[in-house]
């Protein structure tokens, strides 16, 4: 079937025609254009049809066709394509998007104008009404036609007759645009008046709907207002004398234009017949008989051009464009049915390189997947999925199809398109460092990646050394100039457990920040570890038949096979590229063809195909399996290295070795030239060669021997590490193959050494094979813990340590135990590692280790806010940990100084972090330095002492910085963020630029957390939350509290999933805080009620949390309830409000030492509150009350009060409620 439109501004009719004339037309409908944004939508709906239904159950598209109103355009990616005229909204018309889209092989757009002259060939005379006779006989064809057309737009197209093929070609013209040139004084008038309208004025805008109503506008003089159908109507029925004088002065114009086309068309051949149709012709038809078109069209101040617009004959069309057009298509795209375009790329059945010379690259048919990578490359508005993998089994031309991405993105200089796809064969791409690395290789323009590069080589040991990479890459992405950036991905079969991380994490955020980032990826796995909504999985299968039928035919081939060889050979080769190609490779070598297809079956035929290897001349053979042993990377210089008897003929065979298919050649980054088999002949010379020729396998050892030497010598004197580190893969690839106690026991080695887990991971994938052996097993699984540890997967870290202790000895597996019971506290269950950390210190004997318990056993009470528990486990590992374990006393004792600052023991705090102070600073560790200068700081800030602070505060971040940490600047940025929040004085002038620098740290502390810490970007959450509602009062602008309570409400959903009630309920706390103060502005009062209500809501129910949970609560509670007292007295429940105030006062200077919030409240900034809080309840509580009712509630103020606060504060809180001294 056909599948046919006519695409107008109003109008959309899609249709369905046999591919037979005698059936023709077979089910057609009309849809409204404005009412779709995209023509694939309007299809959509047609096809969903009941009456088009049918027709597609039994029959398939086999060709597409559209007539649009607009001007069609072709490139080589997206093939022909076309913007609607007038119509912004709806979006521009792609035949290669369409394609993809329908899932059939052509789609074809025309000009509506076009479409139409491909109809009228079909029509007899009735179809039309002559205005003018033809001067040609019934037996004669025109040679040079014109059709004009009027109805919302004004088209115009020339057809010329072909004499060989008997056929009418067709040219659209855009010549309604051209500018209006006015004959008379009064068509002069009307383009002044036409120029308030537009400039310039051009004929479409005379010669429509539209501007018929101007032109009676016009002659009005703006007095009456009439829609076109009116004024014909009016003039049809001569009841409007005025709508007959501008539909005469329409035609006329229109008659002229329609005579200056046939002159401007007139050259060897004249034009000899002028078509005339659209709906507005149509319409106007009674007028157009009475001449005024026709003399126009005639009327010339030369003699001789006026006899030959005189000798044109003019027809109008009395039938309808769209269904003319319909009919035309239909017939016009026949002759492309099973008809190949000569630009489309296609299954390649051979993998040669651009330098191979034997076989060249011959595609055929795959418009489907050349589509796809064009709507890859130009998504639909709609569409969601932004990357295209192609599936399938080795030797189908997916590698050529990720090239084909390339060379059609350098058609856009919008576009930036990796060169050398990421390919995951290599080892270098099996961490996402060196994923990394490659695509900013591929990338990189004017230097952009420089400080990626930089960051690259000058975090080798740190900790967070990817999370830093990572950033510094993103950040340059960012920076490309290019709009759309283009990343290819191959062999995606192979991606490991740390590469996905780049596609599940990195990926998605280098689209968060180019947005028209598209990836085109080939393997022969599904990516099944990416959502759904952002892939598109095509599949590739096997060649046809009839594609091997047509590889043959082509010329560049050069061989000739008759039909019962092609036979045996599909049917040997089951269609499988690889094998087809290898067929060719061998014949062009010299083997006979009746030779190559003697097999009977497709195992004997495929053993036979790579066997022909052994036949090579010496030493190409040798050399091609010297090849196929070096999975990992191979070169000149590897193979002179693996035999140097073949030093002096290796470049040599290395060439002659071109001519086949199946070598490939890549340029590493390095500039060196690699030389890889393809990835199937891989599998075939290890099932079929080997096998016979080193069945014992002594011969791939000594190989393997070798190749193991030469990566321990290379890395001996590599500087690049991410280098090194792809060098210690190779080596422990090969020589975990050879010999594989040695290259366990340098494994270990480097394992030990390595102080990042990227690298750590890296290493670890090398030895995976063999974790299953009992001697490998324990080891391999205690390295595997701390990479879940370091990498905060703490379900899998506790799942694996837990399995250690079944089994393995306690000596084995006895010092996972602090990354056990860590990864139990932030997963949420400090319950959990108390009990686990309390049973284990009685079973083990290194004070080193029980010391590391203690601490963490600390960490977990602290967690659940037993503070005093926390500090006694604190001291309790300070007293096991021996002098050597310097790194851990410093750590532990920075913690408890925290802790105890918190509590508002200063003096202790102060003394114990100046001592980790003291042994980090002989250590000198960057990192752990920062953590202590920021506790100090953080210390001198609770205390008020602000210029000390920000000392501290900037040495931690120098620290941080040299150490090249990412969190341990985030963390420096909460406190600091937090101290110029709290602390600034908003009366002073410099408090908005204070108040901005405390926002850019807790936005760089929000960014670095969201990437590094989760549970502490609550924490940044919350403080930036708390910022911005002070913010908003400070410059008096409700939008900010706004935007406070959607920070906040994040935090608290953070907390609530991480199981954190406590911080939950500090934000809730903050929140009624923010809505209070919300309501405070609203103008409008039905939204400050509103407002009070949801504050007044969020503090009951936290109220109700600390009673349901038993928590106990100082300052959480007090502040709670100050503020529900604040939103009570707003409400005029002035008693209500007075005891909540009273009791938010009594219940600051209770004492707890349980209180889950104690570390929120110091001494000092407990004072400070008191000292505001009394001066609240005094100046705003009170005021409603005469004196009588004040000495009531003084009362109850002072029974309250009898153990809180001393007697000289109630006396002096006394005389300034009531200004006098006895009550």
């Amino acid at each position: 079937m056909i599948l046919i439109g006519y695409i107008d501004v109003s109008v959309s009719t899609i249709a369905l025609f046999s591919e037979t004339k005698l059936t023709g037309l077979l089910v057609k409908h009309d849809f409204s254009t404005p009412s779709h944004d995209r023509l694939e939508d309007i299809i959509l709906e047609f096809k969903q049809l009941s009456e088009v239904k049918k027709y597609l159950l039994s029959e398939k598209i086999n060709i597409a066709a559209f007539g649009v109103a607009g001007p069609v355009e072709k490139d080589e990616v997206t093939g022909q394509h076309v913007k609607l005229t007038n119509v912004s909204a709806f979006e521009r018309i792609y035949s290669n998007r369409l394609a993809a889209y329908l899932n059939i092989p052509q789609v074809k757009i025309f000009n509506d104008m076009e479409a139409l002259a491909y109809g009228l060939p079909l029509l007899s005379d009735n179809a039309f009404t002559f205005l003018s006779p033809s001067t040609l006989s019934s037996q004669q064809q025109a040679s040079r036609v014109l059709i004009a057309a009027t109805g919302n737009g004004l088209g115009e197209a020339i057809l010329n007759w072909n004499t060989e093929q008997k056929c009418y070609s067709v040219i659209p013209l855009e010549g309604g645009h051209i500018d209006f040139a006015p004959r008379t004084p009064n068509e002069t008038q009307l383009l002044a008046f036409f120029q308030k309208f537009y400039s310039p004025v051009s004929y479409e805008n005379i010669l429509t709907h539209n501007g018929l109503e101007k032109i009676y506008q016009f002659i009005t003089s703006g007095c009456d207002l009439l829609k076109a159908k009116e004024i014909i109507e009016n003039a049809l029925l001569s009841t409007n004398e005025n709508c007959v004088v501008a539909l005469k002065m329409f035609l006329s114009i229109y008659g002229a234009k329609t005579g200056n086309l046939a002159l401007q068309q007139t050259g060897f051949d004249k034009i000899e017949i002028a078509y005339i149709a659209g709906e507005m012709t149509r319409e106007l038809l009674p007028l157009i008989v009475d001449n005024i078109f026709t003399d126009s069209f005639k009327k010339h101040n030369q003699e001789k051009f006026q006899t030959i617009l005189s000798q044109i004959s003019i027809k109008v069309l009395t039938q309808s464009n769209v269904d003319i057009g319909l009919e035309g298509l239909a017939e016009h795209v026949k002759q492309f049915i099973n008809c190949s375009s000569e630009t489309d790329i296609s299954k390649a059945i051979l993998l040669n390189n651009e330098s191979n010379v034997t076989s060249p690259r011959i595609f055929i048919g795959k418009l489907r997947e050349k589509a796809l990578i064009v709507n890859m490359l130009y998504p639909p508005i709609t569409q969601k999925s932004w990357i295209l993998h192609f599936q399938g089994q080795g030797g189908l031309g997916k590698t050529l199809l990720l090239e084909y991405a390339y060379e059609s993105s350098t058609k856009n200089e919008h576009f930036l398109c990796v060169k050398e796809p990421v390919d995951f064969y290599f080892s270098r791409h099996e961490q996402e460092l060196g994923i990394l690395k490659s695509l900013a290789d591929n990338l990189n323009q004017n230097n952009i990646f420089k400080n990626f590069y930089l960051k690259l080589n000058a975090t080798l040991q740190t900790p967070d050394r990817l999370q830093q990479v990572r950033e510094a890459f993103i950040r340059n992405y960012a920076n490309l100039p290019q709009d759309h950036i283009i990343l290819l991905f191959d062999t995606t079969e192979k991606i490991t457990d740390s590469a996905k991380k780049f596609f599940t994490e990195t990926l998605l955020r280098l689209k968060r920040v180019k947005p028209h980032t598209s990836v085109i990826a080939a393997g022969r796995k599904p990516l099944d570890f990416l959502p759904d909504e952002f892939v598109t999985q095509q599949s590739i299968s096997s060649l046809s038949k009839q594609e091997v039928i047509e590889y043959f035919e082509d010329d560049r081939i050069g061989i000739q096979l008759s039909p019962e060889i092609l036979d045996k050979l599909y049917s040997l080769s089951e269609g499988k590229p690889i094998l087809i190609g290898l067929f060719v490779d061998w014949h062009k070598n010299g083997s006979e063809i009746e030779e190559l297809i003697k097999y009977d079956t497709p195992e004997s035929f495929k053993q036979a195909m790579v066997e022909n290897i052994k036949s090579l001349n010496s030493p190409q053979d040798a050399i091609l399996l010297m090849i196929a042993h070096c999975h990992r990377r191979c070169n000149e210089s590897i193979l002179t290295y693996l035999s140097p008897a073949y030093k002096s003929h290796i470049d040599t065979t290395l060439k002659q070795l071109r001519k086949f298919s199946f070598v490939k050649y890549r340029h590493t980054p390095n500039g060196v030239e690699s030389i890889l088999l393809h990835d199937e002949v891989y599998d075939l010379i290890e099932k079929y060669i080997w096998v016979s020729i080193d069945p014992v396998g002594n011969l791939q050892k000594n190989h393997s021997t070798r190749l193991a030497n030469y990566y321990l010598q290379c890395i001996e004197t590599e500087s690049d590490e991410q280098e090194k580190l792809t060098l210690q893969k190779d080596y422990l690839y090969y020589q975990l193959y050879a010999e594989r106690g040695k290259g366990f026991q340098l494994w270990q080695h480097w394992m030990q050494e390595a102080k990042n887990p990227e690298t750590k991971e890296a290493l670890q994938q090398e030895v995976k094979f063999l974790s299953h052996l009992p001697a490998i097993k324990i080891i391999y699984q205690h390295y595997q813990t701390e990479i879940y540890y370091a990498r905060g997967q703490y379900k899998q870290c506790i799942e694996l340590a837990n399995n250690l202790r079944r089994e393995s000895t306690e000596e084995q597996h006895q010092t996972i135990y602090p990354l056990l019971l860590t990864s139990y506290v932030n997963s949420g269950e400090p319950q959990q590692a108390i009990n686990l950390g309390l049973d284990l210190l009685s079973k083990i004997s290194s004070n080193t280790l029980i010391g590391e318990l203690h601490s963490v056993i600390g960490y977990a009470y602290r967690k659940k806010a037993n503070y005093q528990e926390t500090i006694k486990h604190y001291q309790l590992a300070l007293r096991f940990y021996t002098k050597d374990d310097l790194e851990q006393i410093a750590r532990t004792e920075n913690n408890l100084g925290y802790l105890l600052h918190q509590l508002g023991r200063d003096r202790e705090a102060f003394a114990y972090c100046s001592n980790a102070l003291r042994t980090r600073q002989k250590l000198n560790i960057p990192y752990e330095l920062g953590l202590s200068y920021n506790v100090l700081g953080i210390i001198e800030s609770g205390s008020y002492r602000q210029a000390r602070a920000v000392a501290y505060f900037e040495q931690a971040l120098n620290c941080f910085e040299q150490a090249g940490s990412e969190r341990g600047k985030g963390l420096v940025y909460i406190a600091y963020g937090q101290m110029l929040s709290e602390q600034v004085d908003t009366v002073r002038q410099s408090a908005e630029a204070e108040l901005l620098k405390a926002e850019n740290m807790l936005n760089n502390a929000v960014d670095i957390m969201e990437r590094t810490d989760r549970s502490t970007l609550i924490e940044a959450l919350y403080e930036k939350g708390r910022l911005l509602r002070k913010q908003s009062s400070f410059k008096f602008k409700p939008e900010g509290f706004y935007q406070a309570l959607e920070t906040l409400e994040y935090a608290e959903k953070l907390a609530i999933e991480n199981s954190n009630i406590i911080f939950s309920l500090k934000i809730k706390k903050d929140i009624a805080i923010t809505l209070y103060l919300l309501a405070k502005f609203e103008k409008e009062n039905i939204e400050k009620q509103e407002t009070f209500k949801k504050a007044k809501d969020v503090c009951l129910q936290s109220i109700q949390l600390i009673q349901d949970e038993h928590l106990p609560s100082i300052y959480i509670l007090s502040r709670i309830q100050r503020t529900l007292a604040s939103i009570l007295y707003e409400e005029q429940a002035y008693e209500e409000a007075f005891m909540n105030a009273a009791n938010s006062v009594i219940t600051l200077c209770q004492k707890c030492e349980n209180a889950i919030d104690q570390v929120d409240i110091t001494p000092a900034k407990r004072e400070l509150l008191y000292s505001y809080w009394q001066e609240w309840l005094i100046n705003d509580m009170f005021n409603p009350y005469p004196l009588v009712d004040k000495v009531k509630y003084i009362q109850y103020l002072l029974q309250c009060w009898q153990t809180e606060i001393s007697e000289t504060e109630r006396i002096s809180f006394v005389i300034a409620i009531t200004g006098i001294e006895k009550v």
